[in-house]
C-alpha cells in the first residue's frame, strides 16, 4: 500500500536497501491491483551516469582512515600483477566486454526493466547536436556529418573506423529511432575471450603469466547489509569470471557499514587513497547541460581521475 511504498522509498533514500528491489517486492505489489500494465511508463534516462571504474595506479590496500578496514590478502607479488594488468588496453577491454551489465542491473530493476537505464558512453549520446553540415577526419577518411548529428553517432564513427566492436551508438535502438540508451553495447563474452587471450600474450612478454592457473585477482567492496548491492556484486562476479574463463577472479570484500564501504574510494580526496582494483558505488551527474561537465571530471585532479587512481 501507499504507507509501506513510502516507507521503502524513504529506506531507499538512506540507503539501506537490504531486501527492497523492484525484481521482488515493489515491482510485484505495484502490479497486483492490475493497473500497472496499463499506467505504467518508462522515464527518459537523465544525465547522470553510474559507472565501474578501475583502479590504473592502486598503492591503497587498506582504508585511508582506518588502516585495519578491508585488508587486500594480495600478496606483493599479486598486487604487482594485478597492476601491470590493469595497464593493459587489452585486459581493460576483456573487463568490459565481460561485464553482464543488463544481469547486474538486474538485481534492483527487475528483468522486465533491466535495459531501460542502461547508457553505453560516459557523457550523454545526444548531449549535443551539429548545428550545420560538417565534415570531420576519421582516421584520414573526411567524413561528412550532417546538420542535426547526435554527437554519439560521431563517436560510434570513430569507435568503428578504429574496429572495436562495441556500440554507443545504434541506428536501430529506440524502435528505429536511434539511440545510444537502452541496449548493452558493451558485453560481449566472443570479444571478452579474444581480449583477455591477447592480453595474456602481451602480458607474458612483461614476465606475467596469466591462465587459468595463474588469474589475475581484482577487488571489489560491498555493503553485504543490503541484499541488492550484495545480488548485484555477484552477478558481477559471476559475468566476469565465465567470460574470462578463470583468467580473472574477482574478490568480494564484504562490509557491514556503509561508512567503510565509502571509505574505499567515496569519501577518499586524492587518488593515492583508493583502496580497490574495481569500484562501482561512483558516478557523476552534470552541473548543466554542456560537454565539460564531463570533461571536467577527467582532467588533472578531477573527480573520475582521482577514481582511476591518479591525482
Amino acid at each position: 500500500d501507499g504507507a509501506d511504498i513510502t516507507k521503502n522509498y524513504k529506506a531507499a533514500l538512506k540507503g539501506d536497501l537490504d531486501g527492497i528491489s523492484l525484481s521482488g517486492g515493489l515491482l510485484e505489489t505495484a502490479k497486483k491491483d492490475g493497473n500497472f500494465d496499463k499506467y505504467a511508463i518508462v522515464s527518459d534516462v537523465d544525465g547522470t551516469t553510474f559507472a565501474s571504474l578501475y583502479n590504473l595506479n592502486r598503492s591503497a590496500y587498506c582504508n585511508f582512515n582506518d588502516e585495519s578496514k578491508v585488508v587486500s590478502t594480495k600478496s606483493d607479488e599479486e598486487k604487482d600483477r594485478t597492476k601491470k594488468a590493469m595497464l593493459n588496453q587489452n585486459f581493460r577491454l576483456a573487463l568490459n566486454y565481460g561485464f553482464d551489465r543488463a544481469s547486474y542491473n538486474a538485481q534492483r530493476a527487475g528483468e522486465e526493466c533491466k535495459y531501460f537505464s542502461l547508457k553505453n558512453m560516459w557523457t550523454d549520446w545526444d548531449l549535443v547536436y551539429t548545428s550545420e553540415d560538417i565534415t570531420v577526419d576519421i582516421n584520414g577518411t573526411p567524413t561528412e556529418f550532417k546538420a542535426g548529428t547526435s554527437y554519439g553517432e560521431m563517436v560510434q564513427a570513430q569507435v568503428t573506423a578504429d574496429g572495436y566492436p562495441f556500440k554507443v551508438y545504434d541506428p536501430e535502438a529506440n524502435e528505429g529511432a536511434g539511440s545510444g540508451n537502452g541496449f548493452d553495447g558493451w558485453y560481449n563474452p566472443d570479444e571478452a575471450k579474444k581480449a583477455i587471450e591477447a592480453a595474456a600474450k602481451e602480458l607474458a612478454d612483461q614476465g606475467v603469466t596469466v591462465d587459468k592457473d595463474h588469474p589475475i585477482y581484482l577487488d571489489i567492496t560491498v555493503q553485504s547489509t543490503s541484499e541488492v548491492f550484495m545480488n548485484r556484486t555477484n552477478a558481477y562476479k559471476q559475468s566476469l569470471e565465465a567470460a574470462l574463463g578463470g583468467y580473472v577472479v574477482l574478490v568480494i570484500n564484504e562490509v557491514s557499514d556503509p561508512d567503510t564501504w565509502s571509505s574505499c574510494g567515496y569519501s577518499c580526496s586524492n587518488g593515492y587513497e583508493m583502496n580497490y582494483d574495481i569500484y562501482d558505488y561512483t558516478g557523476w551527474g552534470p552541473d548543466y547541460g554542456d560537454p565539460s561537465t564531463f570533461l571536467d571530471t577527467m582532467t588533472p585532479g578531477g573527480y573520475e581521475t582521482k577514481n582511476l587512481g591518479m591525482y
